[in-house]
């Protein structure tokens, strides 16, 4: 009886031994295949057509090495690899084209409004996700009194009312201005995605927190126009300057700054973004139908997006 139960035992550690054996196997291989799809991403992101795109304003994406930085009050520290659930306070423009020290730069110095660095996100690809009050800024360089085009690729968590996404483009000018700038604006109405120059809005079709959307905000021979995954809504004609006349908020928000996630206002962090943001192009011109193509297909491929061309 005795040696039956040792040899019971025996066999039992071997079984054991065997399923860590296969455990540490599948793992390993779960880690050499992500590894892998990551290495082809980057050289997709490289050979891009978004740097043969003239205008090229900004281009912040999570698998270029050492864009993400961590830290508190200013102080910053660039990671080549943040650990998966980190805050990030700092997400480099990867444009190549910019020289050293030129870079623009999103920041967020409260720990508490940092978005958190997720390694297995939309598609399998590095992401950030904005959850409670959590935004990026950096300073506005669009120009929108003379069109800009910009793409996000995001998956939002909830479809809760008035969510913003991204704001930029606009100079804010009081109601005894007789006008002002572009300012604009995503915002995620439940599942339709809206925008406008704060007196002008639009909806466009649905999208829904089980998959992954592409969506464009173009501003273009002086009107504005949303679309998501390739389907458009119906363009507003805005002329070539609109009054930004919102005196009723108070605080007013900063028009100097491009914000992600947020409108950068404490009193309306309720409407912050919640979900994951994957990638954010900005041209400062309406990009040609052409080369809106090219961009978008370029997305398509990276973020497993389906597009109807």
């Amino acid at each position: 009886m005795n040696k039956k139960n040792a040899f019971s035992l025996i066999e039992l550690s071997i079984v054991i031994l065997i399923i860590g054996i296969l455990v540490a196997g599948v793992t390993s291989s779960s880690r050499l295949i992500r590894a892998m799809k990551l290495i082809s991403v980057k050289q997709l992101t490289q050979s891009s057509p978004v740097l043969t795109i003239p205008d090229l304003l900004a281009w912040f994406e999570p698998t270029k090495e050492g864009i993400f930085g961590s830290g508190s009050a200013g102080t910053y520290t660039q990671l080549a690899n943040p650990d998966d659930g980190q805050r990030i306070a700092t997400w480099k423009d990867g444009n190549p084209r910019l020289t050293a020290g030129s870079e623009i730069v999103a920041t967020q110095t409260t720990i508490a409004n940092q978005p958190l660095y997720v390694e297995n996100g939309m598609n399998g690809l590095p992401s950030l996700n904005f959850v409670d009050d959590d935004f990026l800024q950096y300073d506005d360089n669009i120009g929108g009194s003379i069109g800009a085009t910009l793409f996000m690729v995001f998956k939002p968590h909830d479809y809760f009312t008035y969510r913003q996404t991204f704001m930029g483009g606009g100079i804010y000018f009081s109601n005894s201005s007789p006008d002002g700038s572009k300012c604009l604006t995503f915002i995620h109405v439940n599942n339709t995605t809206y925008h406008g120059v704060w007196t002008s809005t639009n909806t466009v079709s649905s999208f829904n927190t089980t998959s992954t959307s592409i969506c464009r905000f173009l501003y273009r021979s002086g009107s504005i126009q949303t679309f998501t995954n390739g389907v458009g809504d119906t363009p507003i004609n805005v002329g070539s300057a609109q009054p930004l006349s919102r005196a009723d908020m108070n605080p007013q928000p900063n028009f100097t700054k491009d914000i992600i996630g947020s409108n950068g206002r404490a009193a309306e962090y309720q409407y912050n973004f919640h979900g994951y943001i994957g990638e954010i192009i900005v041209y400062g011109r309406g990009l040609k139908n052409d080369e809106v193509i090219d961009v978008e297909k370029y997305l398509s491929k990276k973020w497993g997006v389906k597009l109807p061309y």
